[in-house]
């Protein structure tokens, strides 16, 4: 099996019987899989390659230059977050090692200053971005990356709520104050690595919010997603595509209609003969921090049950957050 693509062109240019086609492709591989691959979504590809360029220039910094933009909170949802201090296998099974990568953390650009943003919880939403100064332009760069992705989720959700036959707006009520975080990730290259046994570049987990849109580059090591019959099947997606998946929220929203599913990144082999250095860049959707997460109308079952009882989106993520930082 392998993981679809989906072209979301017909529905950005508001073509009927291919918008139609979209939400059915979707809800199919949500149902099935839990994950697709988007092509003629709208990017820039500049904006691709621009951000991946200079990302690069800041990892390959050394440690000193890079722990200047570590978050002094230890938070790992702004700035650089080192080698080891993340555990995303400990969210599944409790046990993982932890996971061989680091990241630089940015959540929102745009806060509006209004009383909303400075309630009690506006310190874990909506805490300041930490931009390195270093490569020059990196800040623009990042800000312009994190805006097309918004715009990329926003529509991703219409879809969603199509394939789900509801409104094609109503996730908006629950988007409109977003709490979405963007990881620039950089799995090094393992050459020089001792690498313990059943450590991986990240533990196999499910995502925590409504769904994730993921830049990956075609390396050795790559994203493994777990199908029914318990393979793994690694996720090659072609030039520019992004590779999208749902996570816990979406499925409770969903009453499991739509798969949350596990994935994780493996190591390289241990001899490759080449550099196993790989870059990914991937923007977590996350609801308003205070939103009311409850079951979908057309996703009660039958018997008019919901599995999951309500939960607030924000205290949904802290707690997964929380789990994941417990690397010792």
């Amino acid at each position: 099996m392998s993981i679809p693509e989906i072209d979301i062109a017909g529905f950005l240019a508001s073509d009927t019987s291919s918008s139609q086609r979209v939400f059915d492709q979707v809800n199919e591989a949500l149902r099935d899989v839990g994950f697709f691959t988007v092509v003629g979504h709208g990017i820039d590809p500049r904006i691709i390659s621009s951000l991946a360029g200079s990302a690069k220039s800041f990892f390959d910094m050394p440690p000193a230059e890079k722990h200047r933009f570590k978050n002094p909170r230890g938070s790992i949802s702004r700035g650089y977050v080192g080698l080891g201090q993340e555990n995303l296998g400990r969210t599944h099974n409790g046990a993982a090692l932890v996971d061989l990568k680091e990241q630089l953390a940015f959540g929102r650009f745009d806060v509006p200053d209004n009383a909303y943003y400075r309630q009690s919880f506006s310190a874990i939403a909506f805490e300041p971005n930490i931009v390195p100064d270093t490569p020059p332009g990196f800040g623009e760069t990042v800000r312009a990356y994190y805006r097309s992705m918004e715009a990329l989720s926003s529509n991703l959700l219409q879809i969603f709520a199509n394939a789900l036959r509801v409104e094609r707006n109503y996730f908006t009520e629950f988007f409109d104050k977003h709490t979405s975080v963007m990881r620039v990730i950089n799995y090094p290259d393992q050459s020089a690595m001792t690498v313990d046994a059943g450590q991986t570049r990240s533990g196999a987990h499910t995502d925590y919010g409504a769904l994730t849109i993921l830049l990956a580059e075609r390396a050795l090591g790559g994203l493994q997603v777990k199908l029914r019959n318990g393979g793994w099947v690694d996720v090659e997606p072609c030039p520019n595509s992004f590779i999208i998946n749902i996570g816990d929220l979406m499925a409770m929203w969903t009453n499991d209609r739509w798969v949350s599913n596990l994935h994780r990144v493996t190591n390289p082999p241990p001899s490759a003969g080449q550099s196993t250095r790989r870059l990914s860049i991937a923007y977590f959707a996350h609801a308003n921090y205070d939103a009311l997460i409850r079951c979908i109308p057309t996703c009660v079952s039958a018997a008019g049950d919901a599995k999951y009882p309500a939960v607030l989106a924000g205290e949904h993520r802290a707690a997964k957050v929380r789990m994941s930082q417990q690397v010792g």
